[in-house]
């Protein structure tokens, strides 16, 4: 049974992946890295939300996956100059800078166009040298459980993080934008860090030169069930991140709790990663069951009531539990073919396209909504996140995860 890995003591599996000193720096630096996400990531979309509109949301997103796309690409290209590291460390302290100019700086830092633009500069430059490190460091390693244990860690700081930010904004004194600055202080210190730790990991360089018959060739070699899946699970991913967020402060105003869902949300994913063996290896009719609970929450989030609050905390706590053991075993599966080539990032970068394509169709019905205005927000908004989790079900079946 593919899951009989797990049938091995946790602690075992784990202290086998963590015996590479490589790997335990990049755990640590990647975890610090998501130590800056949880803490300020959402309250980023709620600041724009709180002084402006969802206008202003669409255009920091729309600025952010533009310049992370391109810049993801071109890290492809700037590898055979610098090493994986290095692009590694700059998009992390690329991000710190560019939240603490945005914060304390102001003007046109904190122009959404300006601000959305460096902050996707640094993650196209962390995410294209991640996912090639991340691939390097597994090499000749149990990656299904690296995943998980990642993860694992990275869900745990994210049930702390979003309360920690949310009670740090809450407990600071001042009004507007002020109130920001502690918890962006604390989220640039962080990624500072990460920086420093990420320089140290010690990744192979990959020393072939990219060319566009590389990407040509990458993506007709990626089968079309990966390609189904990048694509609705960013849509699902922009939604929960993003949109369910500004959508509960619409609906309650309150900074606690969207901090408080950020915490649900990452215990969602906590409870996958442990139950990865049950829900990713096994058809049962209770994984059938959550499903059918998550989509029936997300409609509820049509609801202009106090029911809609409840279904958001449900509907996301249902849909990370079911969808980050799909992610992983999917990702492994992606990893493993991209042992046998020479450079993996035309195979990285080929996957980016599906993800662009899923995140500008959330813009664009995103942009669409915040057209409408008013009372239609609430509801093209909360119909966004139904139909985006809807998405995830076929890609289920597509990639075959879920089957015996």
């Amino acid at each position: 049974m593919p899951g009989s890995i797990f049938l091995k003591l946790p602690g075992r599996r784990y202290s086998e992946v963590l015996s590479s000193h490589r790997i335990r720096r990049y755990i640590l630096s990647y975890n610090l890295f998501f130590v800056s996400n949880s803490v300020a990531s959402s309250f980023i979309n709620v600041l724009l939300f709180s002084t402006g509109s969802i206008a202003r949301v669409v255009e920091f997103q729309a600025m952010n996956q533009a310049a992370q796309f391109l810049f993801f690409f071109m890290s492809g290209f700037l590898s055979s100059r610098a090493r994986d590291e290095t692009l590694f460390a700059l998009g992390n302290l690329l991000r710190g800078f560019s939240m603490l100019l945005a914060i304390l700086v102001g003007g046109v830092f904190f122009n959404p166009l300006v601000f959305g633009t460096i902050y996707g500069i640094s993650g196209g430059l962390f995410w294209g040298s991640n996912n090639v490190m991340q691939q390097e460091v597994t090499r000749g390693n149990d990656r299904l459980t690296f995943l998980s244990l990642n993860s694992t860690i990275s869900g745990i700081i994210s049930l702390v993080g979003p309360v920690a930010g949310a009670l740090i904004i809450g407990a600071t004194p001042f009004h507007g934008v002020a109130r920001y600055v502690p918890v962006f202080s604390v989220s640039a210190a962080a990624l500072i860090v990460a920086a420093a730790v990420g320089r140290t990991i010690g990744v192979s360089r990959e020393r072939r030169r990219l060319t566009a018959r590389d990407l040509r060739e990458a993506n007709r070699n990626i089968p079309l069930r990966f390609k189904v899946f990048f694509f609705s699970s960013n849509i699902y991913t922009l939604a929960l991140s993003v949109v369910l967020p500004v959508y509960l402060f619409a609906q309650t105003h309150n900074y606690y709790l969207v901090g408080v869902l950020g915490s649900v949300l990452a215990s969602g994913s906590v409870l996958g990663n442990l139950l990865t063996p049950w829900l990713l290896f096994r058809d049962r009719p209770w994984v059938h069951a959550l499903y059918g609970i998550a989509v029936i929450a997300t409609g509820l989030l049509l609801m202009d009531s106090s029911l809609a609050a409840v279904a958001a905390f449900l509907s996301g706590f249902t849909a990370n539990l079911l969808t980050v053991p799909i992610s992983n075993g999917t990702l492994t599966a992606f990893m493993g073919i991209m042992d046998v080539p020479a450079s993996s990032y035309p195979y990285w970068i080929s996957r980016e396209y599906y993800l662009v394509g899923g995140r500008v169709s959330m813009l664009v019905a995103l942009l669409a909504s915040s057209i409408l205005g008013g009372i239609g927000v609430t509801a093209a908004v909360a119909s966004l996140l139904s139909v985006s989790f809807m998405a995830m079900v076929p890609a289920l079946f597509v990639t075959g995860a879920g089957k015996r």
